[in-house]
C-alpha cells in the first residue's frame, strides 16, 4: 500500500466557502468540538441548514480532513464514510523529514529519506553497543583447521559461538576465582 499525499490546506479557499453558515457563527469552536458535547450539537444544528453543506462534507472527505465537525460530520462520521465509499481515512500525517513518516507512510521526500537513513545508522550503533562478549574468551594454543585449507594459528581468539570447544583450544578465565572462607567443622 502506497500514501498519498493529502493537501491539508486548499491553496486558495473554496468559492462555496463564502455562502457557508458557520462564517455566522465564529463563536462555535469547529475544530476542537468533542463528540457528544454541546458544542457538536450546536455545530451540527448549524450545519443541517447550511446550504453548502455537502460541498463541506465531500471537500473534508476528499482531503481527509481528521479534526472537527465539517459538513455536519464529525471525524468518526468521516471515516465511516470514506471507508464506505473509498475516500482516504482522516488521518494525521507526521511531519515531513521523521523516520515515521518514511516507513509508516512511505514518504520518498529527501528529508524523509535523510531521516530514516540517520535514525537507522542510530538503531545500528546501539545494536553494535549491546553486542559486546561477556563469555569466556576462546584462545588457540595449537594450530587447529578450520575448514578448507585454512588454518587457525596458535594464539587466535576464536568466535563465541556456542559449539563445543574444538580440540587444541583451551578458555581463558573471566576473572580470578573468589575464595570462600573455610567453614568450621561440626562438632
Amino acid at each position: 500500500m502506497t500514501a498519498v499525499e493529502l493537501p491539508r490546506i486548499p491553496w486558495r479557499v473554496p468559492d462555496w466557502h463564502a455562502d457557508s453558515a458557520c462564517r455566522l457563527f465564529p463563536e462555535l469552536d469547529w475544530v476542537e468540538a468533542k463528540p457528544g458535547s454541546a458544542q457538536a450539537f450546536a455545530c451540527r444544528i448549524v450545519c443541517a441548514a447550511c446550504p453548502v453543506r455537502w460541498q463541506c462534507a465531500e471537500d473534508a472527505l476528499k482531503r481527509g480532513e481528521p479534526h472537527g465537525i465539517s459538513g455536519g460530520l464529525d471525524k468518526q462520521d468521516r471515516k465511516a464514510l470514506a471507508r464506505e465509499y473509498g475516500f482516504p481515512p482522516p488521518t494525521v500525517l507526521p511531519d515531513h523529514g521523521t523516520n515515521a513518516r518514511r516507513v509508516k507512510h512511505g514518504c520518498d521526500c529527501v528529508p524523509c529519506k535523510a531521516a530514516h537513513a540517520l535514525y537507522e545508522r542510530e538503531r545500528r550503533a546501539r545494536k553494535r553497543a549491546r553486542a559486546v562478549w561477556s563469555g569466556p574468551l576462546l584462545v588457540l594454543v595449537v594450530p587447529y583447521k578450520a575448514g578448507r585449507g585454512r588454518i587457525a594459528r596458535p594464539g587466535q581468539l576464536l568466535l563465541p559461538l556456542d559449539l563445543p570447544t574444538p580440540a587444541g583450544a583451551e578458555r581463558e578465565p573471566v576473572s580470578e576465582p573468589v575464595s570462600e572462607p573455610a567453614l568450621p567443622a561440626a562438632a
